[in-house]
């Protein structure tokens, strides 16, 4: 189960396409997941929230940007094109169609520029984009260029289920069901069904709201109002329309473009003929079972229609649109999605190393996660003492006199794959290690000395309410070519950005440079690490030294109790109470926010974006490593390890034959 935000502004009292969409996603990711939605928007996990009234851009642009109200979430659905700006965690995003690229005549320009500014941000941001047809994947790759492998095809809903079989009129009609709009081609539609010269005594219901230009307004209002067996229904609930599907005689939609078009799988999941334009998407879901015209010809829509109105043919496409878009295959594909956004853990580090061997080993677990975390050290470059191989654990929880029965016999055992050094244990191949590792201790105290004076002045600065050392300065690993002092610095409620600032300042001032390396700055609202929960961050976490904390400020493990899943033999990660303050207000706040634009702006400027590799930001945390080390370590630490794991395997086995051959020989 993952925590999952899901951005609920565009379900609405009345449904749009984009908001049954939405609907959809969020009901069914809220079966396995727990579901975060943005203040009043509608929430599946609470029957009771009202649809929203907020304004989605309003919201998107301005509420969620930067991530002010400091959501924690393991991953994020955006459903309607964008996400907000400097948004923190993974996001999928769902990009409907490109027509506003392809058929911008159908949009103001005002809208056209909007789209084509704020998508440019999508694409470089989100971690998938989503789509609802094949047809709307290929656009999104050739008009954004995209690579394909980022696009993942999810249709929008499944079917309408069966309504209650009311007949909502009298005599025969055909339906037309969505906003009349432009790109719907519902000027055209309207005058091929007043020439239509025999109706068959059917009328031409039209479901949904009237939007577009004033002065094309106008013209459909004239054409409904002049033509004789023309009704508009106006806004037509869900709830309703299988009642009109039911008992139509044939659904139109011959729309010059769109994304998927969910009134004709609704249709024909009601068995319901359909007629459709040549917009690949609509060929794509009625897959021949709809009559397609050309959507420039009235004449040939007329046909079309005239083909409804007098067909008798029983129609069978029930099965097959349920097959291909029923509950069970969207539920399972959108599981899939959100698994693969949440995972954090399966890349990394193996968290159950030898439950698929049948060898020997499974019965020396501990041993091979030993050699796991000697190999990750030494990736490094770095041997590990012995209390910190037994915290580093991973998968197997053994009492520390257990664990060191286990070692020695691994150390003393042929083929003697690890040695101790005075109590530092490395892997016995010194093309793993830098010669200078036996000054690690001395460089360390070395490095924290020359730099005393700044840390006290980074402590007195008034935000700063927590000071760590972390990555090299905390463990003693690569200190021989720098000296940089690695810190994670925790702060007051919304004052990360201010407090970085003022890191950068004082360093500047005491003639530290960039000697001083601040790599997270989290606020004590955010205390907690959503992204990136893999074995790299909570070794980090793990291994921190703390410098100082002010009062009522607890360790930054005891708000990461996720680390026990790595680390079972760690320090015990039970969750303090902490009396966490409310949110921060007034001016600062909003200073805060201007400082975080500045900042981003000039590394933006350079080329590093939130989520590019190691730099990670919002409001409420920065993590600042330019250069992500984790596809390199990932790399290095699965050749290292998978080379050691085969010579521990072919040790294990020799030792295992051996008394059976001493007694083949006796």
């Amino acid at each position: 189960m993952a925590d999952l935000f899901i951005d609920t502004t565009t379900v609405k009292a009345w449904s749009t396409g984009t908001g049954r969409y939405s609907r959809e996603l969020a009901t069914s990711l809220g079966r396995h997941n727990t579901v975060i939605t943005p203040d009043q928007s509608w929430n599946p996990q609470h029957p009771t929230s009202p649809a929203s009234s907020e304004n989605y851009h309003v919201t998107l642009n301005f509420k969620l940007l930067a991530n002010q109200n400091n959501v924690h979430a393991d991953a994020c659905f955006f459903p309607n094109y964008f996400m907000p700006p400097s948004w923190p965690y993974p996001s999928a995003v769902t990009i409907h169609d490109v027509s506003f690229l392809t058929h911008p005549w159908f949009y103001s320009r005002k809208m056209s520029n909007y789209y084509r500014m704020r998508i440019r941000h999508t694409v470089q941001n989100a971690k998938f984009i989503l789509t609802v047809s094949e047809a709307s994947k290929r656009s999104i790759s050739d008009n954004l260029r995209v690579p394909a492998d980022r696009i993942m095809v999810h249709p929008p809903s499944p079917p309408l289920a069966a309504g209650d079989g009311i007949r909502r009129e009298k005599s025969p009609y055909l339906l037309y069901i969505g906003n009349l709009e432009p790109k719907k081609n519902i000027v055209r539609m309207l005058e091929a069904f007043v020439r239509l010269p025999n109706k068959n005594g059917h009328k031409l219901l039209l479901l949904g709201n009237l939007w577009g230009p004033r002065g094309w307004r106008r013209k459909v209002q004239h054409l409904i109002r002049d033509s004789a067996g023309i009704e508009y229904k106006g806004y037509v609930p869900d709830e309703q329309l299988s009642g009109y599907l039911t008992h139509a005689s044939g659904l139109l939609l011959v729309s010059h473009v769109e994304g998927f078009g969910l009134p004709a799988m609704d249709a024909l999941a009601h068995n319901i003929p359909v007629l459709i334009s040549r917009d690949p998407a609509l060929n794509e879901v009625c897959r021949g079972s709809g009559i397609t015209v050309n959507e420039c010809d009235s004449a040939e829509i007329s046909g079309g229609m005239e083909q409804l109105v007098f067909s008798e043919k029983p129609m069978d496409s029930n099965t097959a649109m349920h097959q291909r878009y029923g509950q069970k295959r969207y539920d399972d594909k959108l599981d899939e999605i959100a698994d693969r956004l949440a995972s954090k853990t399966a890349w990394f580090f193996p968290t159950d190393i030898s439950s698929s061997d049948t060898s020997p080993l499974k019965c020396n677990e501990v041993k091979t996660s030993i050699l796991a975390a000697v190999c990750y050290a030494a990736v490094f470059r770095s041997g590990i003492n012995v209390q910190k191989l037994y915290l580093a654990l991973g998968s197997v929880s053994i009492s520390f006199d257990d664990f060191l029965v286990k070692l020695t016999d691994m150390i003393d055992t042929p083929p003697g794959l690890l040695v101790n050094t005075n109590g530092v244990i490395r892997l016995n191949d010194e093309t793993h290690y830098l010669p200078h590792e036996k000054n690690q201790i001395s460089d360390n105290a070395a490095v924290r000395k020359k730099h005393r004076n700044i840390l006290k002045l980074i402590i007195a600065i008034p935000w700063v309410k927590g000071l760590y050392y972390s990555g090299g300065t905390a463990h003693g690993a690569g200190l021989h070519d720098r000296d940089d002092l690695d810190l994670l610095i925790v702060t007051a409620g919304d004052r990360a950005w201010m407090t970085y600032t003022a890191v950068r300042l004082v360093s500047r001032l005491a003639g530290a440079g960039t000697s001083v390396c601040a790599n997270y700055i989290l606020d004590e609202h955010a205390h907690e690490i959503h992204w990136q929960r893999d074995y790299y961050t909570a070794f980090q976490l793990l291994f921190l030294k703390k410098v100082a904390l002010k009062p009522d400020m607890p360790h930054i493990r005891y708000c990461n109790t996720w680390m026990h899943d790595y680390f079972p033999n760690g320090p015990e990660f039970k969750k303090k109470t902490v009396n966490t303050p409310g949110k921060t207000r007034g001016i600062l706040r909003y200073v805060n926010l201007l400082i975080m634009m500045v900042w981003t702006a000039r590394w933006k400027k350079n080329g590093f974006r939130s989520s590019d590799g190691g730099l990670l930001y919002d409001a409420h945390r920065i993590k600042l490593h330019t250069n992500d080390h984790r596809p390199n370590v990932s790399r290095s630490f699965s050749l290292l390890f998978g080379k050691t794991l085969t010579a521990f395997k072919a040790a294990a086995l020799k030792q295992s034959s051996e008394p059976l051959k001493d007694a083949a020989d006796k």
